[in-house]
């Protein structure tokens, strides 16, 4: 899916699954849940890991930062020095933005080898851990203000229609169930976002045709294997 591309920096297709294009939603959420310790510097980003006091530099300097400062836009923070340290933007700019960001570098110590590699955490601020929980990410983002707004952008007719059909089809397999969930809050998302930037909410109809057409492609293809047998027939039979 993206190929030893950043997922930063990675872009949304035209013919991109709909499964990345679900993930790629999820950025803005995933920037508050990860946390970061700088060691090696060689897997961190440059301008997208929080790694410094100011966090990102891409929030900081904006997207002509890469430009501004001569370090490309997918590059590692151990990319970000030289033999002398720092790759440093000149005192006398004008540039308040960069001024904050040659004093916080200043007052850094440049990644090295014996730092040891990089390191993730992940998890709300102040309680993050060393290892993924999908049981406690799915509680953040169950409270969290994203996740609300999906819903609240939502009118109530629409979730009327859409609720009953919705709480219908946990009757079915697991497989099936994990399926429609995950193609539903990536439309609901995708709906959210194109409605907050000015376009036509869609109706409970036509946003269930996509659903259909989504969930149909899939079965679809994994018509053959062991998990996805007999599943095609079940969705058709809930609708």
């Amino acid at each position: 899916m993206l190929r030893n591309q950043n997922y930063w920096i990675a872009e949304e297709r035209y013919c991109s699954s709909w499964i990345w294009r679900f993930m790629a939603a999820l950025k803005p959420m995933a920037e508050g849940l990860l946390g970061f310790s700088l060691g090696d510097g060689k897997t961190a980003s440059y301008w997208f890991d929080d790694w410094n006091n100011l966090g990102p530099l891409i929030d900081v300097l904006g997207t002509d930062g890469p430009r501004l400062m001569g370090i490309p836009l997918e590059a590692t923070v151990s990319q970000g020095i030289d033999p002398q340290g720092w790759r440093l933007p000149s005192m006398r700019t004008r540039n308040s933005l960069l001024l904050s960001v040659h004093n916080v570098l200043c007052s850094l110590e440049p990644p090295r080898d014996s730092l040891g590699p990089d390191s993730y955490t992940w998890g709300a601020k102040g309680s993050r851990k060393n290892f993924f929980s999908t049981k406690s990410t799915w509680k953040l983002l169950r409270l969290s203000s994203e996740v609300k707004g999906i819903i609240s952008s939502f009118n109530v007719p629409t979730l009327f229609k859409f609720g009953p059909w919705f709480l219908g089809v946990w009757d079915i397999s697991s497989t099936l169930k994990k399926l429609v969930t995950q193609a539903t809050i990536y439309l609901l998302w995708k709906e959210r976002n194109l409605c907050a930037h000015g376009s036509t909410l869609s109706s409970p109809e036509t946003l269930f045709r996509h659903l259909d057409r989504v969930i149909k492609d899939i079965l679809l293809a994994h018509r053959y294997r062991k998990q996805g047998k007999g599943l095609l027939s079940k969705w058709c039979a809930h609708l």
